[in-house]
């Protein structure tokens, strides 16, 4: 009976060890380095009138401003989220005629957001600086993705968007996509940017001076003589957080590898086993040719094809059927996975060194006795 390789099985592992590397290894198209994100805890009492939301980027704009006084930090900007984090902010977008073109990820950022991320304006230009928080900025920025959703025939520079039909958003420029790890298709390339606008906690991208470190300890005195209200809800590195949403993917692809070993191991015990039994049980036959006058390097080479010829009607047929399988599946398997057939390829010469080992070795301690050992052992 032809003995079948467990090509499924490492088919399998070679997908989810190709995508989670993939997912790890994925560059950002930003620099995460050296920055971090602060979120303040919003004030307590403060409410969500015109002239609250005013009081509160003023005080944004205070906190800014003396943050990027401190002697190690370069530069630091204000967002409402971190450019990447576990789940996403989401609105509905609209044209100039308020018809709704879809629901994207979105972000509220300052004029010098893409300058600290080192996330390049492709065309146009970044918002106009906020100086004064009482006039708003009607301006919008696209990812290229999106632009390239919205517009696909032309440019998206000077088009309308909205989020409310009182306020139309001019696009201003198209900013490069950038990756974040987990994205399960190209909409999550899909995005835009309107000026930062402090409607809850307050955020804030600190870029750091090569080598600085940035602490609770630190902030903090500097927040309670601007309001002693000011309470900080998280400071982490944006590598921190690039490392977090990494993990689960660097655990299965760990996982996988060494599931994947242990099923090489495994099955190559049992082929060995097979055939190390198979060659055992002719040492009373192969005793008998050797004692007839039959050369070694003959009776070597006839054991090693005849216990290898099934190994090869195995690997024949299991390519075979998969190869079936593949032409009938073929829409719904390129759907969910992408088959890698070097990877599954790569497993069958181990199979194959296995399988030669377990025919010579039982062969080689037969041919290098005296043959009225094996002669004795029927």
């Amino acid at each position: 009976m032809p003995i079948k390789p467990p090509t499924t099985a490492s088919r399998i592992a070679s997908v989810i060890i190709e995508q989670a590397l993939e997912t790890v290894l994925h560059p950002l198209g930003f620099n995460e380095e050296d920055v971090v994100y602060l979120r303040i805890d919003r004030p307590k009492g403060a409410d969500y009138s015109t002239d609250s939301l005013i009081e509160m980027n003023l005080l944004t704009l205070n906190i800014k401003s003396e943050l990027a006084k401190l002697p190690f930090v370069k530069s630091v900007s204000r967002s409402i989220a971190p450019v990447i984090f576990k789940g996403a902010n989401s609105m509905s977008l609209s044209d100039r005629n308020d018809k709704r073109v879809g629901n994207f990820s979105f972000n509220m950022v300052d004029h010098n957001y893409f300058d600290v991320l080192e996330l390049p304006i492709v065309s146009g230009r970044t918002f106009n600086e906020q100086k004064d928080p009482r006039y708003n900025i009607n301006e919008i920025i696209l990812s290229e993705s999106l632009a390239r959703e919205l517009l696909p025939d032309g440019s998206a520079l000077g088009k309308i968007f909205q989020i409310q039909a009182t306020q139309p958003l001019k696009v201003v420029g198209i900013v490069k996509d950038y990756y974040r790890p987990g994205m399960q298709s190209d909409e999550g390339f899909q995005r835009y940017y309107m000026p930062y606008a402090a409607f809850e906690d307050f955020g804030f991208d600190i870029k750091l001076k090569d080598g600085a470190i940035i602490s609770r300890e630190t902030i903090l005195p500097l927040l309670k003589k601007i309001n002693t209200k000011l309470r900080i809800r998280t400071v982490v590195s944006h590598e921190t957080l690039h490392a977090q949403l990494i993990y689960q993917h660097k655990l299965a692809a760990g996982l996988t590898i060494v599931l994947a070993v242990l099923s090489l191991l495994l099955a190559g015990a049992g082929i060995y086993g097979v055939l190390n039994y198979s060659a055992h049980m002719r040492r009373y036959e192969l005793g008998i040719h050797l004692a007839l006058g039959a050369k070694t390097h003959r009776l070597r080479n006839m054991v090693i094809k005849e216990n290898l010829t099934p190994i090869f009607y195995g690997i024949g047929s299991s390519v075979l059927l998969a190869f079936v399988i593949f032409i009938m599946l073929r829409q719904q398997i390129d759907t969910h996975l992408n088959i890698n057939i070097y990877a599954a390829i790569a497993a069958l010469p181990i199979m194959l060194v296995i399988a030669f080992l377990a025919c010579y070795l039982p062969i080689k301690q037969v041919i290098t006795e005296d043959p009225i050992k094996s002669l004795r052992n029927e």
